[in-house]
């Protein structure tokens, strides 16, 4: 998925750092932009101005975590 979207670069750094032992500079290869390519992180105000982007793609699961309130307000967000 991480090189379809561009990162082949840092998948061939993160996992050559992970196949000779050094799992923590794996770890710290890994970019903030990458976690956002694939994940809505943030604020509830961020998520909103990001969720159109993700309604156009072919994603139909949503894993959310947070306090009940966060999950009241995310739902409302992707429920309409």
């Amino acid at each position: 998925v991480f090189v379809r979207l561009g990162y082949e670069g840092e998948c061939r750094a993160i996992q050559e750092a992970y196949l000779q032992g050094r799992k923590s500079d794996a770890m710290a290869a890994v970019t903030l932009e990458m976690i956002q390519d694939v994940a809505l992180i943030g604020s509830v105000a961020k998520i909103r101005d990001e969720l159109p982007k993700w309604s156009e793609t072919v994603i139909s699961t949503l894993i959310v975590g947070g306090d009940i309130a966060t999950l009241r307000e995310i739902a409302a967000l992707v429920l309409g």
